[in-house]
């Protein structure tokens, strides 16, 4: 079995926001959990928001599914909590978070742009429990 302070150190190194630079896109946000930690007795640092989101993805579950694999590959469970939708104009440096899946529910969007702007301090990051 891995250490538990060597797999927390893995879910800090995995970037928390890895979303396409421009255009409108399917993303989701995910629970990285370390999957040695106790489920019934969470302990910081056990587990973590991340936001992913790429044009190509025709479904949510396209997104949801390969940040799983890519989790996994580093002893990491990946839990989907929601998506949406992004709009992203880099010329406007505006990042709109909107909208649901209809595989996985609508995602907690006010986190997810918390996390964005993080990432991009210079956008307007907002967004609208509303559309699709």
């Amino acid at each position: 079995m891995e250490d538990h302070q060597f797999l927390a150190n893995r879910m800090a190194g995995v970037p928390t926001v890895t979303i396409q630079p421009g255009g409108v896109y399917k993303y989701v946000l995910l629970e990285l959990l370390n999957r040695h930690a106790d489920a019934d007795n969470p302990r910081n640092g056990d587990s973590k928001l991340i936001v992913r989101g790429f044009e190509e993805a025709e479904y949510h579950a396209e997104i949801a599914e390969a940040a799983a694999h890519q989790m996994e590959a580093l002893g990491l469970e990946c839990r989907c909590t929601g998506g949406g939708r992004i709009n992203f104009d880099a010329l406007n440096n505006d990042i709109f978070v909107y909208g649901y899946s209809v595989a996985y529910g609508q995602a907690d969007h006010s986190a997810a742009v918390a996390l964005i702007q993080q990432e991009y301090p210079g956008y307007n990051v907002h967004f609208s429990n509303d559309g699709y």
